[in-house]
């Protein structure tokens, strides 16, 4: 008999307030969005936006830009993240890094990577 582990659908940030104290906090992942580990398969046109923690690593969070109740569910999820101190930068049309920070949730970008200003600042 098999038993089926759910995948947690919880981003955990580390932040630090501003008297140096770290914490924890987490961002759900909204049920209408897919969580890949791996590169997602290129069948159709996807966003995806690339979460980079120490505790959870690289994940995936992905959405289908023609539907609406996903780009919605990505759109607060991205706010969502943006909130908690994640700074999102947009990758280029070729796959290509960019330092591009995005200003606001595009449901049409192919892709974007969150990384915690911790990461960025060395701090």
């Amino acid at each position: 008999m098999t038993t089926a582990v759910a995948e947690e659908r919880v981003i955990h940030i580390d932040t630090k307030d501003d008297k140096g104290k770290r914490t924890t906090v987490e961002v759900g992942i909204p049920e209408e969005l897919q969580i890949y580990t791996k590169r997602p398969p290129k069948k159709k046109k996807i966003g995806v936006m690339r979460v980079i923690t120490i505790k959870d690593g690289d994940r995936r969070i992905v959405w289908d830009p023609m539907s609406i109740a996903e780009i919605n569910a990505a759109r607060k999820m991205f706010n969502d993240l943006v909130k908690q101190g994640m700074k999102p930068y947009q990758v280029g049309t070729d796959g290509s890094a960019s330092a591009k920070v995005m200003r606001k949730f595009d449901p049409h970008a192919a892709e974007c990577i969150f990384l915690p200003l911790g990461m960025i600042c060395g701090g």
